[in-house]
């Protein structure tokens, strides 16, 4: 009844070789301390949602008989902690696929197109970053209490890093499309 299941330990497969390729592009950051600290905060990204993944995910799966599959009712068909386990099911949905990898993906077109800017850079790295933070340890909270607000509060955060950087991506792209003439 208790112990890790075919796609979880896939998905912890491949974040671990994710969290290895990490440590070679530590090397490969850039000199420039805003950029360094965008790639940084690219890296911690992929850090925080592996650590929710795996750190609760993974003591969930060994627990089984408690959380009872996210099922009201005794082994094996529920257990008591069922709404924890629905909580962590929200949270992790939420948090690790959905904002964490979007958040991931566009920061990587902001590093690409906004090349000044420093002031904005380090805002979105403290929103983000922090967002980040709070969010990942807001599933915790939330698998652990079913209170919702910590997470909430660090989505927040997130999204409001996602808005600032869409925009000031797409103000940069389309200076880069007057300036060279593109139509």
């Amino acid at each position: 009844m208790n112990g890790l299941a075919l796609d979880d330990s896939q998905t912890g497969l491949i974040g671990a070789g994710a969290l290895i390729s990490i440590a070679g592009l530590y090397y490969a950051l850039s000199l420039k301390k805003p950029e360094r600290l965008l790639q940084a905060l690219e890296m911690y990204i992929w850090m925080a949602t592996m650590a929710v993944m795996i750190g609760v995910g993974y003591s969930m799966e060994f627990n089984e008989t408690y959380y009872g599959f996210g099922s009201p009712g005794t082994p094996p068909a529920g257990g008591a902690g069922y709404l924890y386990d629905q909580a962590f099911t929200n949270g992790h949905l939420l948090f690790a696929f959905f904002l964490m990898p979007l958040l991931a993906g566009i920061l990587l077109v902001f590093i690409y197109f906004v090349r000044e800017q420093n002031t904005l850079k380090n805002i979105i790295v403290a929103f983000a970053g922090t967002g980040t933070t709070i969010g990942a340890f807001g599933v915790l909270v939330y698998t652990i209490t079913l209170s919702w607000y910590v997470e909430a509060t660090g989505l927040a955060m997130v999204i409001l890093a996602i808005l600032l950087i869409a925009i000031s991506s797409t103000i940069a792209m389309m200076e880069k499309r007057i300036y060279s003439g593109v139509k």
